[in-house]
């Protein structure tokens, strides 16, 4: 007896489980959480998406990154992190079926961008003679960016929480290595 009461117990929970997942729409679901990288800029790492209405929107990305290696030459090495934010407007919204759906919408992008710059020295001397001088990564400072940003996306939606953003155009970040161009992006995210 007590075994058909356990058993009648979870199946009802999992019949009611399902039926709100059936009933409910990739559009019923306004937050998303995943990763994403927007090409060609810095804006990168991990990201959170609202819908705060049926026509506005907003997500901020984020990536911090240290890296401080003996084998490589880079002048980048050091600290690197980027915070952005992103307004979104939604132009037109597509449902397939229960379980699918695409939205249609234009961005606007406003970040910072942080980084560390630091510079090779050189050995001096030859290796194993005295006096020689190992080489080394000398600091020459922190920069700062500002990033912006203006272009268009669609969210494409499946299995009611999965969806893959796909954004395209044009952004860069100034003052320090000043660049601007175009710029295509694309992530995978869990709605809920």
């Amino acid at each position: 007896m007590k075994k058909h009461l356990k058993l009648s117990i979870a199946i009802a929970a999992l019949i009611l489980c399902k039926i709100s997942t059936v009933s409910a729409t990739p559009m019923d679901f306004k937050n998303s959480v995943g990763v994403y990288g927007l090409f060609e800029t810095p804006v990168v790492g991990i990201q959170y998406q609202r819908w705060c209405t049926d026509r506005l929107g907003f997500q901020t990305t984020g990536f911090v990154q240290y890296d401080q290696s003996d084998f490589t030459y880079s002048v980048k090495d050091g600290l690197s992190f980027s915070l952005s934010g992103e307004l979104q407007l939604k132009l037109f919204e597509t449902p397939f079926g229960n379980r699918s759906g695409s939205i249609l919408y234009a961005w606007f992008l406003a970040g910072y961008h942080g980084f560390a710059t630091s510079q090779y020295i050189s050995p001096v001397g030859e290796w194993g003679e005295p006096g020689y001088i190992d080489g080394y990564y000398q600091s020459t400072g922190f920069k700062s960016n500002a990033i912006l940003g203006i272009g268009f996306g669609f969210d494409i939606m499946f299995l009611n929480h999965l969806s893959i953003p796909i954004q395209f155009g044009f952004a860069g970040e100034f003052p320090t290595n000043t660049n601007a161009g175009f710029c295509v992006g694309t992530g995978i995210r869990y709605r809920f």
